[in-house]
């Protein structure tokens, strides 16, 4: 299976109604993120209306997908179009629910992200990603943005960064104004972005200036 690059939103699950998936995927549109369709099993013939309203059924309860079911049981994906990347595959995790928060990942084949190595990234993709990940902190609802590659730790919840614990950067995350304090700031480059966030890039990554 290829590696990829993730982009991890987190949200909370006490801020769940009874439309947070379709205004999710609304608010997707708006950032440039068009649906092509669904991906794997099942959700590779169902529409969009019909992979939102079953994600939506899970979400309302709690589900988390157990270690012996089918991938069809769980949260169904979707692939997207976006800023000339070959795939970016999108899909719900609640893998730690007595967290009290959920994620949506964004999945993007590592090879059109990263250099030569896992700690060197290509500047055009990161930009892109970089803006998409401004744009995606409008939407209310998501707590933080958190960035990985193949073997990156998972992302941190709000319960845990908030009391200084390190988020997940690979390259970079988005954090509240409030807590930014709380993480050890040395080791990043901030940037205040709209709405009260504040992109944090680690000082270990290294860009290089590369063609995708």
């Amino acid at each position: 299976m290829p590696a990829y690059f993730t982009l991890m939103m987190e949200f909370s699950r006490y801020e769940v109604d009874l439309d947070t998936v379709e205004k999710l995927d609304k608010a997707f549109e708006i950032v440039g993120l068009k649906f092509k369709s669904g991906f794997w099993g099942k959700a590779e013939d169902r529409t969009k209306e019909e992979i939102i309203l079953h994600n939506q059924t899970l979400l309302e309860e709690d589900f988390m997908l157990g270690a012996a079911q089918n991938h069809d049981e769980g949260y169904w994906q979707s692939e997207y179009e976006y800023e000339g990347f070959s795939s970016v595959r999108g899909m719900f995790l609640n893998n730690a629910p007595e967290k009290g928060e959920f994620e949506y990942v964004l999945l993007i084949p590592e090879e059109e992200v990263l250099g030569g190595d896992v700690k060197t990234y290509r500047a055009d993709p990161i930009e892109r990603l970089g803006a998409l990940a401004e744009k995606l902190w409008a939407i209310p609802q998501i707590r933080s943005i958190q960035t990985g590659v193949e073997g990156s730790d998972d992302m941190t919840p709000e319960s845990e960064y908030r009391e200084g614990k390190q988020m997940q950067t690979d390259p970079f995350a988005v954090i509240s104004e409030r807590y930014y304090p709380e993480q050890d700031t040395k080791l990043y480059d901030a940037k205040h972005i709209q709405l009260g966030g504040v992109m944090i890039t680690s000082k270990k990554a290294k860009i290089e200036e590369t063609n995708v």
